[in-house]
């Protein structure tokens, strides 16, 4: 197969020069048009390598309903599906008329290294990244991954150079990358948070790893109330605060599957450099697609048995969930800042002392609701 000219590359790429943080250009700021313009020859350059790939390897598209739209995955070849596809299978959607649609090819299907965006600086990024309002792109070189979202066209385009190589933890929040560049065109954020809810609506719970986050949901999911996420959620403060499921994976430790080994039937994925691991929950559980968000919680492990729910801020859980949250996501950053505060104002916020007894801790999340 034939590659792109050495000469077109050094046209194209040493243009697209990246920030250390993809961030949106302010209104009235004129576009570089030099960069603009390289951003769509790359654009154009990774989808004709996609159409490559579809031809070489083959296609296969799966729909997805996630948060309030329709989004379609066209997978070249079948490497990166068992990575993909297990953590958003609650999703799956017989709607075929997607409001994007996302490519997703490695090397072994491409056939060949996708040239990257460059920088002229020698200094390492940890993510190379480029927006011009309509082209983004987010390299990822710890994972050697490429995440290119064009606005104007609904179309995103994944790659990865070596599936083999990916942590084991990427399957459990597959293509947050692209989703947040998504969905906060939106007005629907990313969050680092847990929720969990019933028909009254649901509780998101926050904190940094550690906090017993995971081990409050997990405890929840238990007590028989319906689970949303783990790790990510998806939520929007206005016209009424509100949560959307994205995964239905989970991130346990060994001492969580003792608490809960009711829970080992959904391992599916060992962790192989800590002891941490993934569950990947079905229609054996309570799950929800989407819950009115009618508290917010930010749990500190106390030790004690008992469970208790004390009145906090909307500045102090702002503490606890802006940070994990805006820091993890390329593009993150005032918008998002703003629109958590707004969420955190128009819902009632709580310190959860968590204690030792699952049941109790779980009834306590339940009162809340109720």
């Amino acid at each position: 197969m034939k590659s792109m000219p050495r000469a077109g590359r050094r046209q194209i790429l040493p243009a697209l020069m990246p920030s250390n943080d993809l961030i949106q250009r302010p209104p009235g700021l004129a576009k570089d048009s030099t960069k603009s313009q390289a951003a769509r020859n790359y654009s154009r350059m990774a989808a004709d390598a996609f159409a490559r790939a579809a031809v070489l390897a083959g296609v296969e598209e799966r729909f997805y309903d996630i948060g309030d739209s329709t989004i379609a995955l066209r997978f070249a070849g079948k490497a990166l599906q068992p990575i993909v596809t297990p953590a958003l299978e609650h999703l799956s959607s017989l709607h075929h008329a997607p409001d994007l649609r996302i490519e997703l090819a490695d090397r072994s299907s491409l056939g060949e290294t996708l040239p990257r965006p460059t920088s002229a600086t020698s200094v390492p990024l940890a993510n190379l990244s480029y927006t011009d309002g309509e082209i983004s792109a987010v390299v990822q070189r710890d994972l050697n991954t490429l995440n290119l979202f064009d606005a104007k066209n609904n179309h995103g385009y994944f790659w990865a150079n070596d599936v083999a190589s990916l942590p084991w933890y990427e399957a459990g929040f597959p293509l947050r990358l692209m989703f947040h560049l998504w969905f906060r065109r939106r007005e629907q954020f990313f969050v680092h948070a847990a929720a969990v809810g019933n028909e009254n609506g649901a509780a998101l719970i926050v904190g940094k790893g550690g906090s017993g986050k995971s081990t409050t949901a997990l405890a929840c999911l238990e007590a028989g109330l319906a689970y949303l996420g783990d790790d990510y959620s998806l939520v929007k403060a206005e016209p009424e605060p509100r949560v959307w499921s994205l995964y239905c994976s989970a991130k346990v430790t060994d001492e969580t599957l003792v608490r809960f080994p009711q829970l080992a039937r959904f391992l599916k994925r060992r962790g192989t450099d800590v002891e941490k691991h993934l569950l990947f929950f079905d229609q054996k559980i309570s799950m929800k697609k989407s819950l009115p968000v009618r508290a917010v919680l930010w749990p500190r492990i106390t030790g004690r048995v008992e469970s208790k729910l004390i009145p906090a801020s909307a500045a102090t859980l702002l503490l606890a969930l802006a940070p994990s949250s805006i820091l993890q996501l390329p593009g993150a950053g005032a918008a998002d800042f703003q629109m958590l505060a707004k969420l955190l104002c128009r819902v009632p916020t709580y310190i959860l002392e968590a204690g030792t007894d699952m049941a109790k801790l779980a009834a306590t999340v339940k009162n809340c609701l109720e």
